[in-house]
């Protein structure tokens, strides 16, 4: 199915998360949506760094928003605090006949939540479990994020910006991997770019050497240093003492790539990214 230009317009415009905000508030208390969102990027966020246990536990917050959400589609109260999810679980399933709303309940209940707690138990098998747990989630996120916007916003979007706004939440890899305990970005995004992603997996510093190792396979050094030399210029890195420290400036930019990806990887025009 060919995407119109205005499609291709109104996709990028819905994917950030402020435009997300702004379509589902119209349906929704906004402080509901504001922290179904804040809870669905952070789960993404630790995703893509490999932290799976705060993506399971940012998971969990999704959840418990998607329930007071779904309380308030059905009762109009807004409740503050779940004090006992299950219970309201069993509020949801026998309040209401709207089946829509009972299925979303029932996957983010037995999906995410009780996957969370169990996790918590002792385990015999010497197997971690947290990166396939982390997978589930992301796309169990997914499938409420779109739900939600399928369910409440149909009046506001095409059907074909529909089914492209879902191909865009498909199956993801994480954007930074660790092999041998060196982060690898694993698209091409552009060096300064990608010395950031580095920076913010580390915890946001490294020592000058351990950045070239990390990136010398894929650019030369004269590259990288020319980088990193734009990258303090534009006061989104510190370098001291031969360490590259990420400013908050340069998290904040670091963490926009890696939302914006999702956008991206439908197969927009990216651009070639500054060197």
């Amino acid at each position: 199915m060919k995407r119109t230009s205005e499609d291709s317009r109104l996709l990028k415009s819905l994917l950030r998360k402020e435009d997300i905000i702004s379509l589902l508030a119209k349906k929704i208390d906004r402080e509901l949506v504001v922290s179904l969102l804040e809870n669905y990027y952070n789960a993404l966020y630790s995703y893509e760094v490999e932290d799976f246990k705060r993506t399971l536990m940012y998971g969990g917050r999704f959840v418990e928003d998607t329930f007071r959400i779904i309380w308030f589609i059905m009762t109009g109260e807004k409740l503050d605090k779940i004090k006992n999810l299950t219970k309201l679980y069993n509020k949801i399933l026998n309040f209401s006949n709207n089946e829509p709303w009972k299925v979303i309940v029932r996957v983010a209940y037995n999906a995410i939540y009780i996957l969370r707690n169990k996790r918590n138990a002792v385990h015999i098998n010497p197997i971690e479990p947290s990166q396939m747990d982390a997978i589930l989630i992301i796309h169990v996120c997914n499938w409420i994020l779109a739900e939600f916007i399928r369910q409440l916003c149909y009046f506001d979007i095409s059907n074909n910006l529909f089914r492209h706004f879902v191909l865009s939440l498909n199956a993801i890899y994480p954007l930074i991997e660790n092999i041998e305990e060196k982060p690898i970005v694993l698209e091409k995004m552009g060096c300064k770019n990608e010395i950031l992603l580095i920076l913010v997996s580390a915890h946001g510093e490294l020592y000058l050497q351990e950045i070239i190792e990390c990136l010398q396979g894929y650019y030369d050094k004269s590259t990288i240093y020319r980088a990193i030399k734009r990258l303090e210029e534009d006061r989104l890195i510190v370098v001291k003492d031969k360490r590259c420290i990420s400013t908050k400036k340069g998290i904040s930019f670091a963490l926009n790539l890696i939302y914006s990806r999702k956008y991206l990887k439908i197969g927009e025009d990216r651009g070639k990214s500054s060197k």
